[in-house]
């Protein structure tokens, strides 16, 4: 038994139905301004647009159940599974033809976590981003900035001492290669050069902001310098 999740597939179920064995589909509904606001937070769209693609959706996926009824089908309410956890798994280890004792119960009830997706939201945030301050000379700073979605950069700026200096930001090329084995390897390595300013000193403490819409500082800062 194998299975997987996706978000909007049912648009290509259709085509993609008549190559699996035995398929049995469980329909996933979600309250829509959930997801409008989930939307909201990581690609910025806009909530009633966003509402009225979930109806959209949500009427092809309505289609879908209609013209499929033969399957093997099992629906649930992500909200109502939050709530009470301990029925959904009773009910779907019985869709699965599966019986489980208590201590089964318990195992799968704990692998349901309602914050357990903070860290996918933040990653598939439109402006989650890889970044830190790696080292520090006397009129500079230098690191790497990468959004995950994309290879573009946003503005930089740097403070020293938590009061903002004037500088000149050069992208040069640098091998990111992440845990997970994604590539990230690109013009991504930064030198804010300080035109306009104090020189770094042992001690000073700077600090980098991506200047776009939500301002985010790079992870490491404040940064202590160590000439």
């Amino acid at each position: 038994v194998w299975g997987f999740k996706r978000p909007n597939i049912v648009s290509h179920l259709t085509t993609l139905g008549v190559e699996l064995r035995s398929p049995h589909f469980v329909i996933v509904m979600r309250d829509i301004f959930s997801i409008a606001n989930r939307n909201l937070i990581s690609v910025f769209k806009d909530p009633i647009t966003d509402m009225r693609d979930s109806l959209h959706h949500l009427e092809d996926l309505v289609s879908f159940v209609e013209a499929n009824q033969s399957q093997p089908m099992f629906f649930l309410s992500y909200e109502r599974v939050l709530g009470d956890p301990r029925e959904f798994v009773i009910d779907f280890a019985d869709f699965c033809g599966e019986e489980l004792d208590v201590m089964g119960i318990r195992k799968v009830m704990h692998a349901i976590n309602p914050g357990g997706g903070d860290e996918y939201l933040q990653q598939s945030r439109v402006d989650s981003f890889m970044g830190r301050v790696t080292g520090a000379s006397a009129d500079s700073v230098n690191g790497f900035f990468r959004y995950h979605r994309g290879p573009e950069h946003p503005p930089l700026e740097l403070f020293v001492n938590n009061e903002p200096v004037v500088a000149d930001v050069q992208w040069d090329h640098i091998d990111l290669l992440r845990p997970n084995g994604r590539d990230f390897t690109g013009d991504h390595a930064f030198t804010l050069t300080i035109t306009d300013g104090p020189t770094l000193h042992d001690g000073d403490r700077v600090s980098v902001v991506a200047a776009d819409r939500r301002r985010q500082q790079l992870k490491n800062c404040p940064y202590k310098v160590r000439l």
